[in-house]
């Protein structure tokens, strides 16, 4: 039955249109005689579609009952972790060193949105 409501909602349309676009994309193109400009619409087109999956996970724990809500941070700050890590991946940069340091750069802006961002300064 949830398979159902979720195949009827526009996040299953919209993350198959993303991954249909990802796919020809990167199926299409050769990166090494590629322009500048269509690699980064290639990494932006990645970030996309990495977001639209967390927000749409997001969506599928919330409607199980395993989430009680999301900010749109959150999934930002989740996405733009994944995203990053990917990019250093696909340029043959990441180390475990990059890894750790996007958790502890996720951590530090997970407490400062949480705590640092509710305090609100008066003049």
């Amino acid at each position: 039955m949830l398979l159902l409501k979720a195949a009827s909602t526009n996040k299953v349309l919209l993350t198959a249109v993303l991954f249909l676009g990802d796919g020809l994309f990167f199926i299409l193109s050769d990166p090494h005689r590629l322009s500048p400009i269509f690699l980064t619409l290639g990494f932006v087109l990645l970030g996309a579609t990495i977001y639209v999956i967390c927000r749409f996970a997001a969506w599928l724990l919330k409607s199980i009952g395993l989430l009680n809500h999301t900010r749109r941070w959150v999934l930002a700050t989740v996405s733009l972790a994944i995203f990053l890590l990917m990019v250093l991946k696909a340029m043959g940069q990441l180390s475990g060193f990059d890894v750790l340091a996007v958790i502890l750069l996720s951590l530090v802006a997970y407490f400062y949105y949480t705590r640092v961002g509710k305090i609100k300064t008066t003049v």
